[in-house]
């Protein structure tokens, strides 16, 4: 556990088109659970959590910088980390017969 994550966020601007990247820590359980404890009352706030949270330190003044400016990328963000971990994946009912 505990490995670097890397997610590429696209940031557009009228002028050009700009590719960060941001990298994160695989998320802990206590954080996860955290996130979906919180997400239902406030999900800004709980994606904002969960990437504070597992963002890297050497990452962390840019990735400030980026959601001052547009605080959707933390959903984008926490999005992309929980994917990663599985929880994007549509389960299906499996039944017994």
């Amino acid at each position: 556990m505990n490995k670097n994550r890397t997610i590429t966020i696209q940031i557009s601007d009228d002028t050009n088109d700009t590719v960060q990247r941001f990298r994160f820590r695989e998320p802990t359980t206590p954080v996860v659970g955290a996130y979906f404890s919180g997400a239902g009352k406030n999900m800004p706030k709980a994606s904002l959590q969960l990437c504070a949270d597992t963002i890297l330190p050497e990452d962390k003044d840019a990735w400030n910088a980026a959601v001052e400016e547009k605080p959707g990328y933390a959903a984008q963000a926490a999005g992309r980390i929980l994917e990663d971990l599985g929880y994007g994946v549509e389960a299906k009912k499996v039944t017994m017969e």
